[in-house]
């Protein structure tokens, strides 16, 4: 029996060990991918549209509502739609971009923006408007964020 047993043990470890090194690798895969996606989301002004961005300070905005979360651009129109209510820091680095309808485009740094005036003045608590936003967050920060008119 104490030959079996040992067997046994050995058989045990390898596969503590198979995991370990299976867990360190995909790990931090995934971290990667949860520290770097998109958001997207409608306004409530436009039919159809169920997010609402709200500026809590300088450096943050209140998202609520629902949106789309995809950890690339162009996979957000197959993505499904999550219900959102979280506050997402804005990086220092952040950049803003106003795309029209006509496809002419304005950007800048967001603190720049706000700081300037040309967040319109914004006190805590008020909702921004928008039509559609694309927000770009890594490392819970946004770093980017592109309105479409």
């Amino acid at each position: 029996m104490n030959q079996y047993m040992r067997k046994f043990m050995k058989k045990i470890v390898c596969a503590v060990c198979a995991l370990g090194i299976a867990a360190g690798i995909l790990v931090p895969v995934q971290a990667k991918e949860k520290s770097s996606f998109w958001l997207s989301g409608t306004s409530f002004d436009v039919e159809g549209g169920r997010l609402g961005i709200y500026y809590e300070k300088e450096d943050a905005i209140l998202l609520k509502g629902r949106v789309k979360k995809s950890v690339s651009k162009n996979r957000l129109n197959q993505a499904d739609e999550r219900k959102i209510k979280s506050v997402i820091s804005i990086s220092d680095t952040c950049r803003i971009v106003f795309e029209e309808e006509d496809g002419s485009m304005t950007a800048g740094l967001y603190k720049e923006w706000i700081k300037d005036g040309g967040g319109g003045d914004y006190q805590e608590g008020d909702r921004m408007g928008f039509c559609t936003v694309l927000i770009k967050v890594k490392n819970n920060k946004a770093v980017k964020i592109i309105f479409l008119n």
